[in-house]
């Protein structure tokens, strides 16, 4: 009877041994990873421009259309909708609190609220190649006089305007661009900053 407990007692630690090599190898090539991501602005870029092409609106023109039905499985797709959901989560993960995505049609100007320590957000989302111009900040503006919302968020999957960003200025709307909104995602990954500091190899 006692070789058999010793026994699993044996397996038991040598299965949580393997486990916590396993987790440590895991939470290391994730650091490594966003590591070099927040490290190289191309890649940032880069990924931003990726982000466009997962969640940008269909064109109408024929020869694109085409374009989008020979696209490779190999890549993920998804509507401008489903945009709004993919922030909505980064900021609920990110900054706590909680999101909920307005409908698609009708939203005037709001498609994510951000309940967070008793305070109200107002959120636009944009998947724009082109810079933004201020628009969307005004609407966004207007809601949160309205309702009497803490502030606002307008996000674009590319960058604003001289005008947009001079907009913005005083009225408590951040202003977050492609390669911004890639630092959040990656920072929603939920990775504990003690864990990260035990697997750097120098001091961090």
């Amino acid at each position: 009877m006692i070789f058999f407990q010793i026994g699993t007692a044996l397996v038991l630690i040598i299965a949580a041994y393997h486990l916590w090599v396993r987790n440590n190898k895991d939470k290391k090539t994730i650091y490594m990873i966003t590591n070099v991501i927040k490290s190289n602005d191309d890649v940032r870029r880069t990924l931003a421009m990726g982000l466009y092409h997962r969640f940008k609106r269909v064109s109408n023109d024929k020869e694109e259309r085409v374009f989008e039905e020979t696209f490779s499985e190999l890549f993920l797709r998804n509507d401008p909708y489903e945009f709004e959901h993919f922030v909505a989560e980064i900021y609920q993960k990110l900054l706590g609190g909680t999101t909920y995505v307005t409908s698609r049609s009708n939203d005037y100007g709001v498609d994510i609220e951000h309940h967070v320590d008793g305070k109200l957000f107002y959120i636009q989302v944009k998947c724009e190649k082109e810079n933004l111009s201020f628009d969307a900040i005004a609407k966004v503006h207007s809601n949160m006089i309205k309702h009497g919302a803490d502030g606002g968020m307008v996000v674009n999957i590319s960058d604003f305007s001289k005008n947009a960003r001079h907009y913005a200025e005083g009225i408590n709307i951040e202003l977050v661009n492609g390669v911004e909104l890639v630092d959040m995602w990656m920072k929603s990954l939920n990775i504990k900053t003690d864990e990260i500091k035990e697997l750097s190899p120098v001091p961090i």
